[in-house]
């Protein structure tokens, strides 16, 4: 059961990173939050951003679970800009 849970979860991604392919190819930077073997859902061997890894950043914070208030989290961390005098 859960060998099939994940295949499908692998075939989700693949359906949503195709379906945006032009948008991620116009894009000049992607940011990717995939920890440990996640990351080769999207850019491993044969996939969709393996071409597009020059690209991609990772984005190194934690999450603590797929909501939309984690997501709102991760989004100021991208756009807020931190300014810093030393």
């Amino acid at each position: 059961m859960r060998r099939n849970n994940e295949r499908l979860h692998q075939e989700h991604i693949e359906e949503t990173l195709n379906e945006y392919e032009a948008d991620l190819k116009a894009a000049d930077v992607i940011f990717l939050h995939a920890p440990g073997i996640n990351k080769q859902f999207f850019i491993g061997h044969e996939k969709l951003l393996r071409d597009l890894r020059y690209k991609v950043r990772s984005l190194r914070f934690n999450l603590k679970k797929a909501n939309f208030s984690e997501l709102e989290k991760a989004m100021k961390e991208i756009v807020e800009l931190k300014i810093e005098f030393a």
